[in-house]
């Protein structure tokens, strides 16, 4: 981990000098990818860190948006239970109301996604599970057999997240086109997997579907499926983690 933190912590030194650097890509996930691709990096969807044995996150300056710590699809009863989600519980896409998505963040509190559906997760320690309970509009218990397991998790949580880098970058448009200035760079330890499902417990960390919908082209109409995350406010990290060095 030493010689990770010491080469990411150098060629970050590198990347800050020199300054503006044009996005190479368009879109939310410009920050990451032109990082990784300053870093030398190829870009990789395996489940594990992103350099050596650190998981790296970018963040704009100002950003209120949740920290995806990681990305897991529901393991339990039912093979495609992201599917599953999206046929019963998904609602009318904001742009084509004809097309259905199912976006939502859950917590261990109840809350609406769409008009007809509320949603919660608990933990069930006797199940070793992580459950979601759905309600239907009068407040009936209709769902409960969507999980993680705590194996599953754990496994995911002590890969990705024993180390993280965590790098905040400036940006503005020049031209229509996007530039990122990387200045900050903190990295951390996690407390360990007891912590995290704590934070899950206290509602802080949540669990976000992002399950979309093609608009256009031969999959109109089909799911798009961007992923199952566990996420994090910023100001929590700590809450999840020990800072261990920073650079700014």
């Amino acid at each position: 981990m030493i010689e990770d933190l010491l080469s990411l912590r150098l060629k970050f030194e590198q990347i800050k000098k020199i300054g503006w650097v044009e996005s190479q890509r368009s879109g939310t996930t410009g920050i990451g990818y032109t990082f990784e691709k300053l870093l030398g990096k190829e870009e990789e969807q395996f489940a594990i860190p992103d350099y050596g044995t650190i998981e790296i996150k970018t963040r704009h300056r100002n950003s209120r948006e949740s920290i995806g710590l990681f990305t897991a699809a529901p393991d339990g009863d039912y093979l495609f239970a992201t599917k599953k989600m999206y046929d019963e519980y998904g609602f009318p896409d904001s742009k084509n109301p004809e097309l259905k998505v199912f976006y939502a963040s859950m917590g261990t509190k109840f809350k609406h996604a769409g008009r007809d559906y509320q949603f919660r997760i608990q933990i069930d320690k006797e199940a070793n599970k992580i459950k979601i309970i759905a309600l239907d509009k009068v407040g009936n218990i209709i769902d409960t057999e969507v999980s993680w397991s705590l194996e599953m998790i754990k496994q995911k949580v002590e890969t990705k997240l024993k180390y993280l880098a965590f790098v905040k970058a400036d940006s503005k448009f020049i031209c229509g086109k996007q530039y990122f200035n990387y200045y900050s760079l903190v990295f951390y330890m996690i407390r360990g997997f007891n912590t995290f499902i704590k934070l899950i417990e206290k509602d802080i960390i949540h669990v976000t579907f992002m399950v979309g919908v093609y608009r256009t082209g031969p999959k109109k109409g089909m799911m798009y499926n961007h992923g199952v995350r566990f996420d994090i406010r910023e100001e929590n990290l700590d809450k999840l983690f020990i800072v261990c060095s920073t650079l700014h």
